[in-house]
């Protein structure tokens, strides 16, 4: 891996279960961590992706509708630019540090934090072209 940061060829790639969809949550989201200032209430959601903003992502990489699938890049890979998150230099400079985060609230049948022994972990894949 790049060391734990987003290079020029660095693609984080993110599958997950649609927990909302399954009825496992009531809110899901999954996001890149960047602030220009810890003042600046917005530029946390430059980088994050509604479960809902995520419906039909999966099947473009071969996945069902219970899965979702996005990006975190500099530049996106596939057709689809829709669930790709351009992460530019002035956001992330290569040698920053990065983390995916997610969210998921309340299960709709107990209305208390989801069971976690029912909530699959998102797997994050880091793919990266190697420099000879």
């Amino acid at each position: 891996w790049a060391g734990g940061y987003i290079r020029d060829t660095t693609v984080a790639f993110v599958v997950g279960a649609m927990t909302n969809k399954l009825g496992l949550s009531s809110f899901h989201n999954i996001y890149l961590p960047s602030f220009s200032s810890y003042n600046d209430p917005t530029s946390g959601d430059k980088f994050s992706f509604s479960e809902t903003s995520l419906e039909g992502s999966s099947p473009l990489w071969g996945g069902d509708e219970s899965l979702f699938a996005a990006q975190f890049s500099r530049r996106c890979v596939g057709d689809n630019d829709e669930f790709c998150k351009i992460v530019g230099f002035s956001d992330k400079p290569t040698g920053q540090a990065f983390d995916i985060m997610s969210r998921q609230y309340l299960d709709p049948r107990s209305e208390t934090g989801p069971n976690r022994e029912e909530i699959s972990r998102h797997r994050v894949l880091i793919y990266d072209k190697i420099q000879v």
